[in-house]
């Protein structure tokens, strides 16, 4: 535990016996999510309009989970995150340091003289740049001073989704179970006018076309690497391709659908370093601006699972048109 986690270049194993639990990294890697983008929702139309040109991060919320060998030198932590609102997190274990300050303690069990605790810390300016500028500004970049790297070729088989006309597998990212259910499931109906009148039995509920409120979707991900380094690499690549401006298009190869949506918010499910690999399962939330479900479209293809086009290559057949 020596090493793993220093506070304003003290040790806090070393000075308070302050260790990170097993998964008490799952809060420091996680993405920030995004500010809300203003938009607007049509009565007459599905969906919503969405205003996606100025994306930028709120404030990141980093909970840790600690264990203490001595349950009296907890006060001393406090101590030292309590002489200066902001404090310099150094997590050499996964070599990120970021600039945190205390918010609340959400857990404290002790065993004495053993405590397990959780601090809420909070990220106030996510991948702040040496010279801020305005989200208006022409040189305004969401992910600051980061600079995009192409992700590392893991050899992760195509998968059943891309974003932007980039397969998921090229990140290095499997996709998990969870996501086709959460990506299909239908939106809510956007309500008609509803009059609730006094002595009337029910509602006078105004019939006409059924449209379909925006919905958000949950992929889950599931993220292996080899060293740190390919880790950060493939991790972040994929948050830059996420939060640039301006909607992005999620490819559902299930239906053949290109979905219009925008990067929400993100959570870490499982993150461990196994000697040097990283194991880390995460979902990332997006907004679908615009869905509906509708009914399954037959295509005519051939041996070869490939689809057989019209002779001017123009055209796929509908087989249910064909009979």
């Amino acid at each position: 535990m020596t090493g793993e986690l220093l506070i304003d270049t003290i040790d806090v194993y070393t000075q308070f016996g302050v260790g990170l639990t097993h998964d008490g990294l799952r809060g420091v890697v996680q993405y920030p999510a995004l500010k809300p983008f203003d938009s607007f929702s049509w009565a007459e139309e599905d969906g919503i309009d969405v205003d996606a040109s100025a994306p930028v991060f709120a404030a990141r919320e980093v909970t840790i989970n600690f264990i203490c060998v001595d349950t009296d030198n907890v006060g001393a932590l406090f101590d030292l995150l309590s002489d200066g609102s902001y404090h310099v997190f150094n997590f050499d274990v996964i070599g990120k340091s970021y600039r945190l300050r205390l918010d609340t303690q959400p857990t404290k069990t002790v065993f004495y003289p053993l405590e397990k605790f959780s601090l809420k810390l909070i990220e106030d300016r996510p991948y702040a740049a040496a010279i801020e500028v305005d989200s208006s500004d022409p040189t305004y970049k969401v992910m600051g001073d980061y600079v995009y790297s192409d992700p590392v070729n893991l050899g992760v088989p195509a998968q059943d989704y891309a974003l932007d006309t980039i397969n998921l597998s090229v990140f290095g990212l499997r996709v998990l179970a969870g996501t086709f259910d959460s990506v299909y499931r239908s939106p809510d109906v956007k309500p008609n006018l509803v009059q609730n009148i006094a002595g009337v039995r029910g509602n006078v509920y105004g019939s006409g076309a059924v449209r379909y409120k925006e919905k958000d979707a949950t992929l889950n991900l599931l993220l292996k690497s080899p060293d740190l380094a390919t880790f950060w690499t493939n991790y972040e690549a994929f948050l830059y391709k996420l939060v640039q401006p301006n909607l992005r298009i999620l490819y559902a190869d299930y239906s053949m659908t290109d979905i219009s949506c925008f990067y929400k918010s993100a959570q870490i499910n499982r993150f461990e370093l196994v000697g040097a690999s990283v194991w880390c399962e995460f979902s990332v939330m997006l907004c679908f601006t615009l869905f509906r479900r509708a009914g399954a479209i037959v295509l005519l293809g051939s041996e070869l699972t490939e689809f057989i086009e019209s002779e001017d290559s123009i055209y796929l057949i509908d087989t249910q048109n064909a009979i």
